[in-house]
């Protein structure tokens, strides 16, 4: 029997899911959904803002992913907000999370129909999801922050 080379995953410290870890990705070249991996390294790379659409209250329970940009689809303005946030450009990429990956794929559907094009959605949330066999941006570790809406911009 041969001895294997180790994996990257198996000679580093840090699980390969790790915030350090991230690579740059080109968002140009991902498909519509993207796993939460992605989503952090477009996000670190500045290539796209990722928006979390859940709830204020969701957002104080958990917090944000750290970097996200909270806009409520659950309150008043989303669109608007949403496209100041992209400065009146629909074409301009972005991503989408919510918790569980339920919401997400009917806002992308409204977003497109409203004209957005470049719309990418993280369908494992921040908790995991029945829709993906991902476990959520969480439970990869990856960074989270505390939502406090005095110090939002």
């Amino acid at each position: 029997m041969t001895a294997q080379s180790p994996t990257i995953s198996e000679t580093s410290s840090q699980p390969a899911s790790s915030p350090a870890k991230a690579a740059a990705i080109d968002i140009s070249s991902l498909p519509a959904e993207i796993t939460a991996d992605q989503a952090y390294a477009v996000l670190q790379a500045g290539q796209a803002p990722l928006i979390d659409i859940r709830s204020p209250m969701e957002w104080y329970q958990s917090g944000l992913p750290e970097g996200a940009t909270p806009i409520s689809i659950h309150e008043p303005g989303f669109i608007e907000k949403l496209d100041e946030l992209l400065g009146h450009d629909k074409s301009k990429p972005f991503m989408l999370i919510c918790r569980t990956g339920n919401r997400s794929p009917h806002v992308v559907q409204a977003l497109r129909q409203y004209g957005y094009s470049h719309v990418h959605e993280v369908p494992e949330g921040l908790f995991g999801s029945f829709r993906s066999p991902h476990p959520g941006w969480i439970n990869r570790g990856l960074p989270m922050k505390p939502f406090n809406p005095y110090l939002m911009d």
